[in-house]
C-alpha cells in the first residue's frame, strides 16, 4: 500500500523521460476531453476553469499551451540553475504532473448548473451564497487537485534538475509557475483568435 502511496504522489522516482511524457499526454487527452464533456477547462496550470459553449479543439488548445509553456519555462530555468538537466526529463515530469487534473474534469458535473448562476450574480453585483452543496464540493475538490498537482510539479522539476531542497529551488519554482501562467494568459487568447 505505502508503494502505491509513492507512486501515486511522486511518480517521478519510478517514470521520467519519454515514457512519463507518453503517459502524461495520455491523461492530457483525456483530460481535455472528459473536461469538455463537463464544461471544465485547464487554461493554465494553476486554472481551473467553467466555459460553456466551447469545443473540444478548445480544451486541447489550452492543454497544448499550458504544458508546452511550463515545459519550456522550467527547462531554461534548469539549463541557467542546475547543473545538468534534460529536456525529456522535464518534457515528461511536467507532463504527466498534469494527471490529477482528470479528477476535475471528470466531476465538473458537479459545478455545471451553478455556474450560469454564479456568473449572473457575478455581472449583477449581487452575491449570495445559495449556490448548491454540489457546486461547493467541485470547487474545494478543485482547489485539492490544483494544490496536487502544484506538489507534482515541485517535485518534478526538483527530480528532473537535481536542485537540492532549499530557498532557491522554492523561488525558481514560484517564478516557473508565474511565468508560465502569465505566459499562457497572453498566448492562449491570441490562439483562439481573442476570444
Amino acid at each position: 500500500m505505502n508503494n502505491y502511496f509513492n507512486t501515486l504522489f511522486n511518480p517521478f522516482v519510478r517514470i521520467a523521460g519519454y515514457k512519463a511524457f507518453l503517459i502524461g499526454i495520455v491523461f492530457l487527452l483525456l483530460t481535455a476531453v472528459v473536461g469538455n464533456i463537463n464544461q471544465i477547462y485547464f487554461p493554465g496550470i494553476l486554472s481551473t476553469k467553467s466555459i460553456p459553449c466551447l469545443q473540444l479543439y478548445h480544451a486541447l488548445i489550452f492543454q497544448a499551451i499550458a504544458v508546452s509553456v511550463a515545459v519550456l519555462i522550467f527547462y531554461l530555468l534548469g539549463l541557467l540553475f542546475a547543473k545538468k538537466v534534460r529536456f525529456q526529463d522535464i518534457l515528461g515530469t511536467v507532463t504527466l504532473s498534469r494527471y490529477p487534473c482528470l479528477i476535475s474534469a471528470a466531476l465538473g458535473f458537479l459545478a455545471q448548473k451553478d455556474m450560469a448562476q454564479l456568473m449572473e450574480m457575478l455581472r449583477s453585483g449581487n452575491i449570495a451564497f445559495t449556490l448548491s452543496l454540489r457546486f461547493w464540493v467541485f470547487t474545494l475538490i478543485a482547489m485539492l487537485v490544483c494544490v496536487w498537482s502544484l506538489v507534482l510539479l515541485y517535485k518534478a522539476f526538483k527530480i528532473s534538475t537535481g536542485l537540492k531542497q532549499g530557498v532557491k529551488l522554492t523561488w525558481l519554482f514560484i517564478a516557473g509557475v508565474l511565468l508560465t501562467e502569465g505566459i499562457s494568459a497572453v498566448l492562449i487568447p491570441l490562439c483562439l483568435g481573442g476570444r
